[in-house]
């Protein structure tokens, strides 16, 4: 079983839909979703959900208020600021509690305990093409990181016992602790280039990040000028990537999105021959 990820340096280059397609061209294979800031891979797999799940993520702080006296220990040894008394009531700001535990233990009376609180929710779902797994963080939160880790190892336990020769991971853009994550096992990443000087740019951080994990790159240009493609080649040799060309701007995306489907199923002969060869191309060097 192999793990192909798919990353972009930015986001709008069009990394979603190129997943959505090499997922539909891929048999036997899952796909997981693991851009839990603005998942839409579902969006174009006709997902349908089996089960819906809560994760659990970060800690704060929860007082019980029978056993504080409110000597303020607490509240002078808080980094964050989290912690606040209103006359002799502890008052905890859950956004700003980062989960450290220091109130927990220099509370003298054992009055402060950490309890997990819920940062998201994820989804098992079944597509036309294979299962898929995808999430959505919840507003404000953060841990993406550790989200998206859960994502995969869930990804690959399912993949695993379903007999799934491939997973598709549509990772989220740019090079944050998300993207790190879904790096992190992968066998190939297949990275989207926006065109343009910031696409190139942004795609060029997450070459860098890719090479750092010493996981082999395959780069191709979507929807840009034939000068975008000359230009992401030479970008690609000069960091060690294959360049596998480039998908022409095409309103069958558009159409696609619409629709909620994969572009496969608007696309003339010559784009969907495009898509399969770079389909090809890409699982059989992983």
């Amino acid at each position: 079983m192999k793990e192909i990820v798919v990353l972009s340096g930015k986001g709008g280059a069009g990394k979603t839909s190129i997943t959505a397609a090499m997922f539909a061209l891929t048999p036997h294979s899952l796909a997981v979703d693991a851009d839990v800031d603005a998942a839409d891979l579902a969006l174009l797999t006709g997902a349908s959900t089996i089960r819906n799940d809560i994760f659990m993520g970060r800690k704060i702080a929860v007082v019980d208020a029978t056993r504080c006296n409110g000597c303020g220990r607490c509240e002078r040894k808080c980094a964050f600021g989290a912690l606040s008394l209103e006359g002799r009531k502890l008052v905890v700001d859950t956004m700003s509690c980062e989960g450290c535990g220091v109130c927990e233990l220099m509370c003298p009376r054992g009055a402060i305990h950490m309890q997990p609180i819920s940062i998201g929710t994820w989804q098992h779902a079944a597509t036309p093409f294979g299962r898929l797994l995808h999430a959505r963080l919840l507003p404000g939160e953060e841990n993406s990181g550790k989200f998206v880790a859960f994502l995969r190892k869930d990804g690959r336990s399912k993949a695993k016992a379903l007999g799934c020769d491939w997973i598709w991971t549509d990772g989220p853009p740019g090079i944050g602790c998300a993207a790190i994550s879904s790096l992190s096992g992968a066998d190939r990443v297949l990275l989207v280039v926006a065109p343009g000087e910031s696409g190139l740019h942004d795609a060029r951080r997450s070459l860098e990040l890719a090479n750092q994990f010493r996981i082999p790159v395959d780069v191709v240009s979507n929807r840009g000028k034939d000068e975008d493609a000359v230009a992401v080649e030479a970008m690609a040799a000069s960091m060690g990537a294959r360049s596998l060309g480039a998908i022409p701007r095409d309103e069958a995306f558009v159409e696609a999105e619409f629709a909620g489907k994969p572009v496969l199923s608007f696309a003339s002969e010559d784009l969907k021959q495009q898509l399969e060869t770079l389909c090809k191309k890409v699982l059989e060097a992983a």
